[in-house]
């Protein structure tokens, strides 16, 4: 077994603080949400079901508007089978079959692949060490010296 559960507090380059909680094994859990604030609104992404690929919704709240509403984005989903990882590996060996046999790259690439596992290794370094971890885009990491979670 895995880990199942995990909370990172992110600084990206530009300054904007991140938090971000994922968990695999959250029973009764929330499902899928990402939940983006800025100055002049908000934006959800969330899907209370279990499937991975369908039941998103993506709802807008501005301070016009004072609430949070669903933007139609139409009926343009896939039809997935019952599990909706079938269709999205699917979807991911087609493209790298086409990727082999024409030698024009598609995302994800094996660079994006590594630059995930990078991140990983990150939060695991920053977990083990209990201090924040700089990692440069290219994948190049250092720790930042004497920077400690708060």
């Amino acid at each position: 077994t895995g880990d199942t559960f995990a909370n990172l507090c992110l600084e990206l380059e530009s300054g904007i603080a991140v938090s971000l909680s994922v968990s695999s094994h959250a029973f009764l859990g929330n499902g899928h949400r990402l939940e983006f604030y800025g100055d002049a609104g908000t934006m959800v992404l969330d899907n209370p079901t279990s499937d991975y690929v369908g039941g998103f919704r993506l709802l807008k709240g501005t301070r016009e508007s004072k609430s949070l509403e669903i933007i139609d984005l139409g009926d343009s989903s896939p039809k997935v089978h019952q599990d909706g990882r079938i269709t999205v590996v699917g979807s991911l060996i087609k493209r790298f079959v086409t990727w082999q046999a024409t030698g024009v790259p598609d995302k994800p690439s094996f660079t994006e692949g590594l630059r995930v596992q990078q991140l990983l290794e990150a939060a695991q370094l920053s977990h083990e060490s209990g201090s924040w971890v700089l990692l440069k885009a290219g994948g190049r990491r250092q720790e930042a010296g004497g920077r400690t979670h708060p």
